[in-house]
């Protein structure tokens, strides 16, 4: 199996407007994992108030072997 990651931001076409703030944009994290040809696809986004980040979910899937499964 392989793992591919990809980061970008992700621009929001309306302000996402909440009691604490206001967005524009989000990082978002795409995700390939890859098993005879076959690919299939995920996406992580972050949430700062559970202090995840865009560097914390590159760490964890940095950590993560998919060379026993």
């Amino acid at each position: 199996m392989i793992l591919r990651y990809h980061t970008f931001e992700l621009k929001l076409k309306y302000p996402f407007k909440i009691t604490r703030g206001v967005r524009t944009s989000n990082w978002v994290v795409l995700i390939e994992i890859e098993h005879d040809g076959t690919i299939g696809y995920g996406e992580a986004s972050p949430s700062p108030r559970y202090g995840e980040n865009i560097e914390t979910v590159q760490n964890f899937l940095n950590k993560v072997d998919l060379s026993k499964i």
